[in-house]
Formats: C-alpha cells, structure tokens, sequence
C-alpha cells in the first residue's frame, strides 16, 4: 500500500507526516536524529551546559522561596498530550516565542538567553526559491517568522506525552537534558521515528520533530524527578546552505551534503555575482573549522542584502576562539570587502560582554563623557568585588556596564553554588562567603536629573537594558536630586558607589558612611579637574577624607589617562573595617597585630624580617 501510494503524495515515510513537508530535505532512509556534531547550536549548548543547568536549579529554588514567580505554562496547544483530568503534566517556560525574547525571564537565565540570541538560524525568517521548494511547502513567500521556540519543558513525575509530530520538516531541535532521573527502570527517554534514546543529565542531542515523537518519564526510584530539557528550534542546515545557491538533490538528501564543500561553492559564486576575483585562500576553509563553537555559512537576499559567511577558527592551543568572516557586499561596482579574525561572542568565556551587547551600549556613548575604558573597568571591578547593591550617580555607557556585571555575577555564584562546579572542585572558594550571601541577587540603582540631559535620553537608557534583558537588575531614578538621593539607602549598606556626576566634602561626608564597613568602594570621575594646572587635585579625596573622618581606615588609588586633559581620571576609595580582617594580617589595614602591645610599625619591619631571611 505505502509503494502504491508513494508517488501521489509528498511524504516519503509513513512515521514522518509533518503539515509542512520539503521532499528535497527528504532521506532515503528514516534518519530521525539530527547528526550534531559540527552543529553550532549544539556546540554551544554543549560548552555551556553547567552554567545553563545552573540557571535553572537557581530559578526553581527563587520561585521555591517565593522571590520569584513561576512562568511555566501549562495550559499551551499542544498540553493535552499530557493531561488527566483538569491538570496538565507538560509544561512550557518560554524564553521565546514567534519573534519575541521574555527579557522578563532572560534575567533569570542570561547565559541560556546570551547564548543563541542574535544566530540567524534561530531568529531570523527563510526566504525560498521554487527549486528549494518540493512538496507540501510554499515557496511563492518567505516562511513566516523564525525556526521557532527556545524553552524549557518540563515533564511531570510517572508522566508521558503522547506520539506527535512537529509541524515541518525545514526545522531542527536540539536538546539540553536539565533534569532527569537516573536511568534505569524509571528513567526518562525520548522515542523519535521509532528509536529510543534514554536520557541523562547534561545530554544534548538533536533530532528532526517531524517524525513521530514521544516522550516517557520514569520519574526515578521514588517517582518525584521531574524531566527538565531545554531546546532550541533552528533552520535545517541543508536550508541555510542552499539560501541561495540549491544544492543538488544527493546534497539535500542525505541531510546536509559536505558542509566545509557547499561553503566554499556558495563562497565561490557570491564572489562571482560580484564580479569580483576570488582567492584560494578565501575558498579554502579551516582546518579547524568544525572545532569550538562550529561553522556555518548563512546567506540572505542576494538583491539586496549583503551576504556573510563565517567560520570559526581556533589558535594553535585550541584556546580561544574567533570567527574569520567573509562579508560580501553586492555594490554597483561588485566591490568585495574582507573582514577577519573577530572576536567570537562565546558568552561562556566573556561573560556578557559580546559584540552584541556593544551594539546596544553604543547607543548611549558620547566622547564628551570620556568613559570608553570606564565602562569596561567597571564591569571588571564589579564583577571582582561582587557588590550586592551598586550605586550610579549620572546615567550614561557605564550603566548597562554595571548592570551586565551583576547579572553575570548572579550567574556565576549559581554555578559555584553547584556540587559540579569546577572552582569547588580546584578548592580556591571560601564556603562562609555563600552563607553570608545565601540571598544574593545583586542590584543596580541609578540617579540622574533629567535636567541635565535630554528628556530622551533617559528613555535610550531603558531601551537598551530591555533590549540587553537587563531591565529587572536596574532601578533607574531619573528625577531624583543628587543632593536628596541618600536618603534612599541605609548606613553600611552599599557595595559601590560610582559618582559621574559632582563631588565635594558635603558628598564624601553624606555617602561615606553609606558605603559597607567591610571593603565598600567608593569611585570618583574626573578627579583632575580640567588641564594642566588642575592635576594637583588628584590628592583632594584621600586629603578631605582624613579631614572628615580621621580615625577611618581606607585604601586610595587614583587611575590617570595621561592623554586626557578632561575626563581622564577616576580615584577609587575602598572602606576597611580592622575587626573584619584576619588578625595575623590585621596591621595591613591600619590594624593592630597579634602583638596588641607591638606598633604597626614594629610588625611590620618584623615582618619583613622574617620575609627577608
């Protein structure tokens, strides 16, 4: 029956029956799980899998203690697979969905948003020829919107979904296992085309959803492990290399064809539309190319949009990672403009400070606020010291700096939390430190006039901690008067101040107390005042501090751009309290010694004594 029916319908499987079938991305055989290896979307749940499962546990055990509130979704179109009686067992947490992210929901998980955010085959529509179209598929319009959803599911305990399919076979899913139960009698697993795979935490695998797919969980020996995956749902790969140039009917077939050969063709032909010559070298791709975070090549509308392709190339240590792009741009003149060896956005090793993130703080720079090595120092000095609330007197560049150290710190202490932690591991962290902040959720407050500035420009500012998912990590005060706004906060309280805005002695005098006893850093801006003749300055801080509050221990150091004449110098004061340090060192913060009888200055030079022989 199937032999007879075959050639009067789309379908070449009786198990893969989506509503949107391609027959050129067909098989000859059944192949339901999507080979991930070189795949950048797998690649890059692979290298982060810790710090994404992470996330989760820290989001799970916020909503446990009611400091935040769950997002699951059980009541979505497809929760009857899973449901008895009235309760649904399938549930969905929904980072995005169509073409919009939950920036919401992304400063609960900012590495699992940070790190497919911006790749094309997630985000962005398919435009499709009619020789790349056969089938149940429409090629007389770009499919709409993106490949579809990056999520959680979450499966209940002794729960199943039942055998359904995705909607098309132009789309692939890859899946980060976040929780499951041991395997064994009461594992979880997944059936796709047929094939069983048992699961287990940290697994990432990819599969075609087009073929009939169902889900079982175990619920483990006491039957209370819920079954956690995160997926994201991308352009098929053979799609994204046949954008423009289809490749042959074999190259589609078997899924892909040879990827490293169909870029060099698509790199070949672009180059030739351009009317431009095209070196070997450019053709050739690298060896290493299917290394770190993958290749790929992504090529939009030829009429009118630039092409790009981009490989990415580790160094000789296979230690760090850069994308060597070839971006093409199709001119009256058919010029061609190279572009190598770029920084990769590997979240996991930069934090959140990709390329992208740039993009959006670029918004808000001025050269006349002279805060371009600013900004990055502060995400530096905030992510060392670890404040838990941060304070900005004068919005601007720095801002999203700030905000992005915090939520890369909460990030970071959620995977240190962890029993898998590699810095747990190595010994080099101190346990009282995570009793001490067992709450930790750090926060960035930040106070400006709107008289100085432009109305809009306050409004720039929550546009681009939206946009970064920074938004719940800031409160923004643009209408609070500098000389009012410590009446906001409490004695002892503040992890660091940054003033870009005016200092004299009555600040030093208000905020000073404000800082925590215990380390509280306090940073200046334009210490030096203007010119020359102004450089003397430098000194006033440490110099009025010993005035008002003489019997106060601190550390002083003053940062100069010996290139600027203005906005060219930041003075950072951190508040020491002798009780809080260890007593065999206590003299270095102005302390006495173990010796309550002995100066400092005996101490030390005995010290140094001891260093010395």
């Amino acid at each position: 029956f199937v032999e007879k029916l075959r050639p009067n319908v789309a379908w070449v499987h009786p198990n893969q029956l989506p509503t949107t079938f391609n027959r050129l991305l067909a098989t000859s055989q059944p192949q339901p799980y999507f080979d991930s290896s070189g795949c950048q979307v797998a690649d890059r749940l692979r290298a982060a899998s810790a710090e994404i499962i992470a996330e989760y546990e820290e989001y799970e055990r916020l909503v446990l203690a009611k400091r935040a509130t769950t997002q699951y979704d059980g009541a979505h179109p497809e929760s009857w697979m899973s449901t008895e009686g009235n309760n649904s067992y399938w549930e969905y947490l929904m980072l995005r969905h169509g073409s919009k992210w939950d920036d919401g929901l992304c400063v609960h998980f900012p590495m699992a948003c940070s790190l497919v955010r911006g790749l094309p085959e997630v985000e962005e529509g398919l435009h499709l020829s009619p020789s790349q179209c056969d089938g149940f598929c429409d090629a007389s319009s770009p499919l709409q919107g993106p490949a579809g959803l990056v999520a959680f599911y979450k499966l209940g305990a002794n729960r199943s979904v039942k055998p359904h399919y995705g909607p098309s076979n132009q789309r692939i899913k890859c899946h980060l296992v976040v929780r499951a139960p041991p395997q064994g009698t009461h594992g979880a697993s997944i059936t796709v085309g047929g094939t069983t795979r048992v699961v287990d935490v940290g697994d990432v695998f990819c599969f075609d959803d087009s073929y009939e797919h169902s889900v079982t969980n175990g619920g483990g020996e006491h039957g209370n492990v819920s079954r956690v995956v995160f997926d994201v749902t991308f352009w098929h790969p053979a799609l994204q290399n046949a954008s423009h140039t289809p490749a042959a009917s074999g190259d589609v077939g078997d899924g892909g064809g040879s990827a490293m050969g169909q870029q060099a063709k698509n790199k070949a032909e672009t180059a030739q539309l351009a009317g431009a010559a095209t070196t070997t070298a450019e053709l050739t791709t690298s060896k290493h190319s299917s290394m770190g975070l993958g290749g790929g090549i992504w090529l939009h509308n030829i009429d009118s949009n630039p092409v790009r392709a981009h490989d990415t190339v580790m160094d000789e240590d296979n230690n760090h990672a850069t994308v060597k792009r070839t971006r093409t741009t199709v001119g009256a003149k058919g010029s061609v403009t190279v572009h190598e060896a770029q920084p990769l956005d590997t979240p996991r090793l930069m934090g959140g400070l990709t390329s992208r993130f740039y993009k959006e703080a670029e918004r808000l720079y001025s050269a006349t606020f002279g805060t371009e090595q600013m900004a990055p120092l502060l995400h530096s000095l905030v992510r060392f010291h670890r404040p838990e609330i941060v304070v900005e007197l004068g919005f601007g560049y720095t801002t999203p700096f700030i905000a992005q150290a915090l939520a890369d710190n909460a990030a970071d202490v959620a995977l240190e939390r962890l029993p898998t932690s590699p810095l747990r591991h190595a010994n080099v962290l101190r346990s009282s430190w995570y009793v001490e902040n067992s709450a930790y959720s750090p926060k960035l407050f930040v106070v400006d006039s709107s008289v100085q500035r432009e109305k809009k420009y306050s409004r720039v500012i929550d546009s681009v901690l939206k946009k970064l998912g920074l938004q719940n990590r800031v409160t923004v005060h643009p209408t609070l008067d500098l000389a009012e706004a410590h009446r906001e906060f409490k004695t002892d309280s503040l992890g660091l101040v940054w003033n870009d805005a005016q200092w004299d002695p009555t600040f030093l005098r208000i905020w000073w107390p404000l800082l925590k006893k215990n380390g509280g850093m306090l940073l200046l801006h334009n210490v030096i005042g203007n010119g020359e003749l102004s450089r003397w300055c430098i000194a006033s801080p440490r110099r009025v501090m010993r005035e008002l509050f003489p019997d106060e221990k601190f550390e002083f150091l003053t940062l100069l751009e010996p290139h600027k004449a203005y906005q060219g110098s930041v003075a950072m004061l951190r508040r020491l309290d002798p009780t809080h340090q260890p007593k065999k060192y206590r003299f270095l913060w102005g302390g006495k010694g173990e010796d309550e009888d002995m100066d400092d200055v005996e101490i030390f030079q005995d010290w140094m004594h001891a260093l010395y022989r």
